[in-house]
Parts: structure tokens; C-alpha cells; sequence
């Protein structure tokens, strides 16, 4: 079973939301990752709750550039087609 089947199954028996591990371990990679602080993993849960709604919007807009880098590998890993930029990039579009 590859990575993305067991967390999908894991999601779907009450297990953490997909969107959240994934953000979690990305962030535990280092990649991007939060600075640590009283209320980074707050701040995780929130950037990642964003993305997971975001998914069925044609474009998120954010000017946190760690969470506009994890949102995007998430939905790359995800295959989800929404548009991540930043205010001035959406300004420009």
C-alpha cells in the first residue's frame, strides 16, 4: 500500500485529516517549515485547514510564503489543480 492509499484509509476511520499529516510531515521534513514558536503547530492546523478548503476554489491567496510552498506540494502530491499565489500575483492575473 503506497503512502497517499494509507493515509486516505486512515482519514476515512476517524484518523488525523489527510491535509494535516501531510503539512505535519512536510513541515517535520524541514521543507519550508515553521519556525518554532508558542503557536506554530496552531498555525499549522489553520495554513493546512485553508488548503484543504482552498481545493475546490480556483485560486488561494496568501502571503505566508511557507504555507504558499507547503499548500503547493501538498496539492502536487494531491493532483489538485487550485491556483496558490500571493496578493501580488493574483493582483497580477
Amino acid at each position: 500500500m503506497d503512502l497517499l492509499t494509507y493515509l486516505r484509509e486512515t482519514e476515512a476511520h476517524g484518523g488525523k485529516p489527510l491535509y494535516h499529516t501531510l503539512f505535519n510531515l512536510i513541515d517535520s521534513a524541514n521543507y519550508w517549515g515553521d519556525k518554532k514558536t508558542s503557536h506554530s503547530n496552531v498555525a499549522r492546523l489553520y495554513d493546512a485547514t485553508h488548503a484543504y478548503f482552498a481545493q475546490i476554489c480556483d485560486v488561494l491567496v496568501t502571503n505566508d510564503k511557507r504555507m504558499r510552498a507547503k499548500t503547493k506540494a501538498v496539492y502536487s502530491f494531491l493532483d489538485v489543480n487550485t491556483n496558490v499565489v500571493s496578493t501580488n500575483e493574483y493582483l497580477e492575473i
